[in-house]
């Protein structure tokens, strides 16, 4: 399957051909053109979620592109590389049918490298770690839970409102 953990969803199904490339930082990384996606269908184990955390590696191959790393739609949660060496969002349902985008910056990372990101999201705190060295911190106005809605969880790309600002490169 192309996603295990807490959630233990069914294995995913791709769309627009994503590749399995041996450049990922270690071993095998999907790789995406800027038009593929990966869907897991709605993973209900995302719904309700008062703290939660997010990693992954992630090497962009097109920086004048932005695109979402994963999503679950922005009126739940999903995080977002920019176009720029400097900057992503974190978005977060604020429980009114519409969202919290947490601006990120990530100054001295080059994003077309392999780069380690972790968000976390602690009652209405969230951190962000690049590398493992801690980037931002700080309250947030987001609720604590976070709450549910039917829309598939997506890598590659957002799922809200049909899929699109596809990411480009590999995680």
């Amino acid at each position: 399957p192309l996603f295990r953990g807490h959630a233990q969803p069914s294995p995913g199904s791709s769309t627009d051909d994503p590749t399995w490339s041996n450049s990922g930082k270690f071993g095998k990384g999907l790789s995406f053109d800027g038009g593929d996606y990966v869907t897991m269908g709605d993973v209900n184990a995302f719904d309700g979620l008062t703290d939660m955390s997010y990693s992954f590696w992630a090497k962009k191959t097109n920086t004048a592109s932005t695109g979402y790393v994963l999503s679950k739609s922005y009126l739940n949660f999903a995080f977002l590389i920019q176009g720029d060496d400097t900057n992503a969002v974190a978005y977060f349902a604020n429980g009114s049918g519409s969202y919290t985008a947490v601006a990120l910056t990530h100054t001295g990372t080059t994003t077309t490298n392999w780069n380690h990101y972790t968000v976390t999201k602690n009652g209405n705190t969230v951190s962000y770690y690049v590398n493992g060295v801690r980037k931002y911190s700080a309250t947030a106005s987001i609720p604590t839970t976070l709450p549910s809605n039917s829309l598939a969880f997506v890598i590659g790309a957002d799922s809200q409102g049909g899929v699109n600002s596809f990411f480009p490169g590999l995680i």
